[in-house]
């Protein structure tokens, strides 16, 4: 176990790092990596043991569903993996992840969701995902990870439901059956070519007409 202590002049924060040290699992030879948004560090914030920490050095692998700090040493820096337990959320940019297991106790969802809309009715997520594909390079044998389709979860009041199919979204708010439809029928090439953007603009819809 490593703990790290930020003294910083000017980071404004002051807290503790756990973490068990990141060794790279996976040869990868371009930028087909596991992790979000880049291959590489770049400061992002973090709420941690409920501390919130700003400017630190993260990248998250999403094949493993882990997040990874850079933390300063006398050599440079070294990589570790926070406890997921301990990670209320975190962000790169606008890009803002939850640790669902925060958000709804005894869900059977867990891990990292992206926050894709959050109002007082509806909490609309995102859990990114990728597929690992082994290649061969002469002799060598490296590996390619290219993003898979997401999962979205849809949280209304402390009730949950994983969106597989607009028939999912139909029985988790029946009374909403025709206007669903509705709106299906005059989105479908959007529900076809992007359906992150369809599944918003319904909910922003379904908020909008609220009866």
């Amino acid at each position: 176990m490593l703990k790290w202590l930020d003294t910083k002049t000017g980071i404004e924060n002051t807290g503790l790092f756990d973490g068990e040290v990141h060794v790279e699992e996976y040869r990868t030879i371009n930028e087909n990596t596991q992790y979000f948004p880049e291959p590489y560090f770049i400061p992002a914030r973090v709420q941690y043991g409920g501390q919130w920490f700003y400017d630190v050095q993260l990248k998250y692998d999403v094949f493993n569903d882990q997040l990874v700090a850079r933390v300063p040493n006398d050599i440079g820096g070294l990589a570790i993996r926070l406890f997921k337990n301990d990670i209320a959320e975190f962000r790169f940019g606008q890009a803002h992840f939850i640790n669902f297991e925060k958000l709804v106790k005894n869900s059977k969802q867990n891990g990292f969701f992206r926050k894709v809309h959050h109002s007082d009715e509806y909490v609309l997520l995102a859990k990114p995902s990728k597929k690992r594909l082994q290649r061969r390079d002469r002799n060598r044998i490296y590996y390619e990870f290219v993003d898979a389709k997401n999962e979205y979860v849809l949280v209304n009041g402390g009730a949950v439901m994983e969106i597989g199919n607009m028939k999912d979204l139909v029985d988790f708010l029946p009374e909403r059956e025709q206007e669903i439809e509705s709106f299906y029928r005059t989105n479908k090439r959007l529900h076809s070519s992007d359906r992150e953007s369809f599944l918003l603009a319904l909910i922003k819809q379904l908020e909008n007409t609220n009866p």
